[in-house]
């Protein structure tokens, strides 16, 4: 299948992914189908937006209310990075799709921490801000697949 985004990143690249939304963290603020930092970002558009820093740019999803029409979400991510990995392979610089209470409605990138453990970047309307912390249980649960750029 091909991939929107072509060939995988490199370990650079990924690291610069990685970097690019590390320095969103704690200052854009949540934006509904937000794809400008100066403005606000959603959880889709701080990848968009990260992806593109990289000069790696992809297919953007923009018509979509609150929550995603039904897997939307999930089809845009296969168009552009093509079929998820099992998530017992998941590591840094992948994107992971989460699931709370319906369909598939949320990404953010899983990182490395300073200590070692998993990580998740993200921008959720509860968090307010891009954020990064600890893929403890309750997001490793919610976590539906994960799809390597």
């Amino acid at each position: 299948m091909s991939r929107v985004i072509g060939a995988p990143l490199t370990a650079e690249e990924s690291a610069a992914l990685v970097a690019a939304c590390r320095s969103l963290v704690g200052h854009v603020r949540f934006r509904h189908q937000g794809r400008n930092p100066e403005i606000g970002l959603d959880c889709a558009g701080m990848l968009v937006w990260a992806l593109r820093k990289i000069s790696r740019p992809v297919e953007d999803l923009r018509a979509y209310g609150r929550e995603p029409h039904k897997d939307g979400l999930r089809q845009c991510l296969i168009r552009n990075l093509g079929r998820p990995l099992p998530k017992s392979g998941m590591q840094a610089g992948d994107i992971a799709l989460m699931r709370f209470d319906c369909d598939p409605r949320h990404v953010g990138l899983l990182t490395q921490l300073p200590d070692g453990r998993m990580g998740l970047i993200h921008v959720h309307a509860h968090n307010k801000v891009v954020a990064e912390h600890g893929l403890d249980d309750f997001w490793r649960g919610n976590i539906v697949e994960v799809y390597r750029p």
